[in-house]
């Protein structure tokens, strides 16, 4: 698990549980870090949204989440530029290999 990512201090691990809790509200939360910061972000993904979480954990928590989204979409985008770009991309390596 990549412990790097500010929401863990607010993540409680309970021995002999697989799950976090939210360290304001004790909400379990079975889908790891990524489902947590949408409890604490209240952004209502898969997760009740915490009523105890301070607003500038709340901003920071939606802002994470938005930038991942942002980052993704960029992603997405340059994978799908560089596989319909001039001779295939992608496609064309993969053609090229199987002859």
């Amino acid at each position: 698990m990549n412990r790097k990512d500010p929401a863990w201090k607010y993540a409680k691990e309970i021995e002999g549980e697989k799950y976090l809790r939210c360290a304001f509200c004790d909400q379990r939360c079975s889908g790891g870090i990524f489902r947590l910061k949408h409890h604490l972000g209240q952004t209502h993904h898969g997760m009740q949204p915490c009523k105890k979480v301070p607003e500038h954990m709340k901003k920071e928590c939606a802002a994470t989440l938005k930038n991942l989204q942002l980052e993704k979409r960029k992603k997405n985008e340059m994978l799908r530029e560089i596989g319909d770009g001039p001779g295939g991309g992608a496609l064309t390596m993969e053609t090229s290999l199987d002859e």
